[in-house]
């Protein structure tokens, strides 16, 4: 029996035959399978790679949007305009409401 198997001759009996289109197709559908695995492995690498950008990311926007308020407020422009020499006066007055 191994003798066949190794020869080859197992493949010529008409039994053995009949099957190759079907071991054939489960071979397709193998290769398909482990195909599929290391696409969906390659799918969760670049997904876990993207998370942790957007973790990233989103910590840097934080960070410049900190920054950004700091350097908006009304007292921040006010100090930064006295050290460049531009003296500017607060208004008292409130503004009026169009209408």
């Amino acid at each position: 029996m191994v003798r066949n198997i190794i020869s080859g001759d197992i493949l010529r009996r008409p039994g053995v035959r009949r099957q190759l289109p079907y071991a054939f197709f489960v071979a397709f559908l193998m290769m398909l399978y482990i195909a599929n695995g290391y696409r969906n492995q390659h799918l969760q690498r670049r997904f876990s790679r993207l998370q942790a950008e957007v973790k990233e990311l989103r910590t840097q926007s934080l960070s410049v949007n900190e920054r950004r308020m700091t350097a908006t407020r009304q007292s921040e422009v006010m100090r930064l305009l006295r050290e460049r020499g531009i003296m500017l006066e607060e208004s008292i007055v409130p503004p009026k409401v169009v209408e």
